[in-house]
C-alpha cells in the first residue's frame, strides 16, 4: 500500500547556513514540540546532514504570522547559543496570566473558525440575501471565479464579522449569495465589506487597460527613429530608444511645446485614469508611490533588437507601444559617467528662484525647518535593496532604509521597511508625456509592494540589513560622487538589486508639490546618474492606509478623488484659501482658471509645473 501523500505546509521557514548547528534529530524534536507549544501551531523541524535545515509550519492563517515570529527569533538566537543549548526552544518561565490569555486568544480563533463552515442545524440567525451583479454576470465574472472555490476570498470576512457565507441555490441565470449571522451589526458589517469587494471589481472592469501615450514636440519632429542604448546606461533590460526625426524651425523654435499647455481633453483624459486606478486601488492593501518622474525611454519586445535604424511615423510609433511592444520610462535621464551635468542640474534647480522655493529636509517624510535659501538645500540618502526570499524563492524581500540629517550635521539612520514583491514593484499607472526630440518622458506612475513585517523576515535579511552602514563621515563630503553607503552578503543572501539615492528636495513656489532631484549608484556603477520626481506631500498621506487596509474595506479620498490628489490650488482641497491660478509662463500676467475647465484646473497646473521644470533640465543639459 502506498504511503499518505506527504502534507503541504501553510508556511516555511528556511534555516539560514550559517545560522545551522549540528543537532541530533531527538534535540530537533523537541525544538519542534517546544515551538509548537509557544505558537499553538505544529512546527515540524526538516533535518539534512544533522542540522535544522528549515521548520515545516501547519495551523490557521490567524496564527501563521506569529508562528513565524516564533521560529525566526528560534533562528536568530541560536546563532549565538552553545551547542548544547541551542536544542532548547528557551521557553520562558511559566506565566500564569499570559496562558490564560494565550488560551483564550486560541479558543477564540477556534470558534471563529466555525465560520467558515455551515451554520449549525436550527441556529436562530439574521440573514440577507444578496444578488449577484447582472453587469459582473454578462461579463462572464461568477463568485467562484472571482472569489474562489467556496468563496475562499471571503473567509476573513466570515471570520472577523462572525457570518456564514455561502452561494445559493441557482434560480435561472440569477446568481445568489447568502449571509448569516447571529448579530444584526456583524452581518451589516459583513454585506459592506462584501459590496466593496463587488464594487472593485466593477471598477476594474471599468477600467481602460491602455496606456496613456501622448508625444508632446509632435510638431518638431517628421518621424520617430529607433536607436541603440547608449553604453553609459546602468540597466539595459531594453535594446531600443525612441527619438524623434527632426524637422528644420526658426530659431528659437524649439522646444516651444514646454510653453504650452495641455489640451483640456486631454488634461481630463489624463485625470479620469488616475482617478479610475485610484478608486479601484483604494480597495486594496498594498504600500503605494504615487510619483511623476522624469527619465530616459527605452523599448523592448520580440525580435526589437532587429529594428536599429528604422523610421516610423508617429502614428505607427504610438499604435505600436499600444499593442506590442514594451514602453519603459526609466529611473534616470542623464549620463552616469557625466561629472559636469550633476553640478549643472543643481545649479539651475538652485538658481530657479521664480520656480522653486525651499522644502523642509526629506520632502513628506522629513522634520525641521526648511532652509532660507535655495542653494542650502541638504539632501537625505535613501538606499533600497532587493533580495531573493531564502523562505520562497518565487518571492523577493525588498529593504529600504533612509538616513536625515540630525542638527549636527550627521546622518541617521531611520527605522528600516521590508517590503515584498514577486519580481519588481507592481506598476498600476502608465501614462507618459514623452519629449522624443530628447529620447525622454514625464511618467505618471503608482508602484505598489506588500508590506512586511521585520518578524516575518528571514534572519539572515533582516541581519543584511542592520549591517548597512553609512560612510564615516560622509555628511562633511556631502557633494562626493562616491557611494555613501556599504554592506556585506553572506551564502544565504542572494542580493538580486540595488540602488542608492542622495535626493535633494525643493518646493513648486505657492504648492506643496515636492521636486526630487536623485543621485542614483545602480550596482557595479561607481560614478551615479540622476533622476527627477515629484510627488505631492499629501499623496503619501491619503495612500498610507492601504498599508494596513482589511480586506471589504476601502481607504477615504474624500468627496472628489480628482480633487483630493490634484487640488486646484496646489495645496489642499480641504480648508485652504482658494488661489485660482499659479503663474506658470515666462512672460505676461498669470491668467485666471477657464471656469469651464475648474474640474482640471489641479492636474491643469501640475502640468505646467512639469513643463518649468523641463527647460530647467534643458538648460542644465546643454553645452
Amino acid at each position: 500500500m502506498a504511503p499518505p501523500p506527504a502534507r503541504k505546509p501553510n508556511r516555511v521557514a528556511t534555516v539560514p547556513v550559517e545560522y545551522r548547528r549540528d543537532m541530533s534529530k531527538t534535540d530537533a524534536t523537541l525544538v519542534g514540540k517546544r515551538l509548537s507549544e509557544q505558537a499553538r501551531c505544529e512546527i515540524v523541524p526538516i533535518i539534512s546532514d544533522r542540522h535544522i535545515a528549515s521548520f515545516h509550519v501547519f495551523g490557521p492563517a490567524p496564527l501563521l504570522d506569529d508562528a513565524m515570529s516564533c521560529v525566526n527569533d528560534w533562528i536568530e538566537n541560536a546563532r549565538a547559543k552553545t551547542k548544547a543549548s541551542a536544542s532548547w526552544a528557551k521557553m520562558p518561565a511559566f506565566d500564569n496570566n499570559k496562558w490564560y490569555y494565550d488560551h483564550v486568544k486560541e479558543m477564540e480563533i477556534k470558534r471563529k473558525q466555525q465560520f467558515k463552515g455551515e451554520p449549525p442545524e436550527g441556529a436562530e440567525l439574521y440573514s440577507d440575501i444578496v444578488d449577484w451583479p447582472k453587469e459582473l454576470r454578462e461579463s462572464g465574472f461568477d463568485p467562484m471565479s472571482v472569489f474562489g472555490p467556496g468563496l475562499a476570498a471571503l473567509d476573513s470576512i466570515r471570520t472577523e464579522d462572525e457570518v456564514f457565507i455561502a452561494m445559493c441555490p441557482h434560480r435561472g441565470t440569477v446568481l445568489q449569495i447568502e449571509f448569516q449571522a447571529y448579530d444584526e451589526d456583524h452581518l451589516a458589517s459583513a454585506l459592506e465589506r462584501f459590496r466593496n469587494m463587488v464594487r472593485k471589481v466593477q471598477d476594474k472592469s471599468r477600467l481602460a487597460e491602455d496606456p496613456i501615450n501622448i508625444i508632446l514636440d509632435e510638431a518638431e519632429g517628421s518621424g520617430v527613429a529607433l536607436k541603440k542604448i547608449p553604453d553609459w546606461w546602468p540597466s539595459n533590460t531594453h535594446s531600443l530608444f525612441p527619438q524623434l526625426v527632426p524637422i528644420n524651425l526658426i530659431d528659437g523654435a524649439r522646444g516651444e511645446f514646454r510653453k504650452q499647455s495641455l489640451g483640456a481633453q486631454t488634461l481630463r483624459d489624463i485625470q479620469n485614469y488616475i482617478v479610475q486606478v485610484l478608486e479601484v486601488k483604494k480597495f486594496e492593501q498594498g504600500s503605494y508611490d504615487l510619483a511623476v518622474r522624469y527619465g530616459c525611454l527605452s523599448l523592448g519586445g520580440q525580435g526589437m533588437e532587429k529594428q536599429v535604424g528604422h523610421t516610423f511615423s508617429q502614428a505607427q510609433y504610438l499604435n505600436g507601444i499600444k499593442q506590442k511592444v514594451s514602453c519603459i520610462v526609466n529611473k534616470w535621464f542623464d549620463r552616469a559617467g557625466d561629472h559636469s551635468f550633476g553640478g549643472k542640474l543643481l545649479h539651475e534647480l538652485m538658481a530657479a528662484h521664480d520656480v522653486l522655493e525651499p522644502a523642509r529636509p526629506g520632502g513628506p517624510y522629513g522634520f525641521g525647518l526648511a532652509p532660507s535659501s535655495l542653494p542650502e538645500t541638504r539632501p537625505t540618502l535613501q538606499g533600497t535593496w532587493v533580495l531573493q526570499d531564502p523562505n520562497n524563492r518565487q518571492v523577493n524581500v525588498v529593504v529600504q532604509i533612509n538616513w536625515t540629517e540630525d542638527e549636527e550635521g550627521a546622518y541617521e539612520k531611520m527605522p528600516i521597511m521590508y517590503f515584498r514583491i514577486k519580481d519588481r514593484p507592481s506598476e498600476n499607472l502608465d501614462i507618459n508625456l514623452m519629449e522624443l526630440g530628447a529620447g525622454k518622458s514625464w511618467h505618471f506612475g503608482l508602484e505598489s509592494m506588500q508590506m512586511a513585517k521585520k518578524s516575518s523576515v528571514s534572519p539572515a535579511i533582516t541581519s543584511f540589513a542592520e549591517g548597512i552602514k553609512i560612510k564615516p563621515e560622509y555628511g562633511n563630503n556631502i557633494r562626493s560622487p562616491e557611494p555613501f553607503a556599504t554592506w556585506s552578503t553572506t551564502l544565504s543572501t542572494k542580493l538580486m538589486m540595488c540602488r542608492l539615492h542622495k535626493i535633494y528636495t525643493f518646493l513648486v513656489q505657492k504648492t506643496k508639490y515636492n521636486v526630487e532631484a536623485h543621485q542614483l549608484w545602480y550596482p557595479g556603477r561607481r560614478v551615479p546618474c540622476w533622476g527627477l520626481y515629484v510627488r505631492h506631500s499629501e499623496w503619501s498621506t491619503h495612500l498610507n492606509p492601504l498599508e494596513t487596509l482589511p480586506a471589504g474595506r476601502a481607504a477615504d479620498f474624500g468627496k472628489s478623488t480628482a480633487e483630493t490628489f490634484f487640488p486646484k490650488n496646489g495645496c489642499t482641497s480641504v480648508d485652504t484659501p482658494h488661489i485660482s491660478h499659479l503663474r506658470i509662463e515666462d512672460d505676461g500676467p498669470a491668467m485666471p482658471v477657464n471656469p469651464a475647465e475648474q474640474d482640471i484646473a489641479g492636474i491643469s497646473l501640475l502640468c505646467k509645473a512639469l513643463m518649468r521644470l523641463s527647460v530647467i533640465i534643458q538648460r542644465a543639459q546643454a553645452p
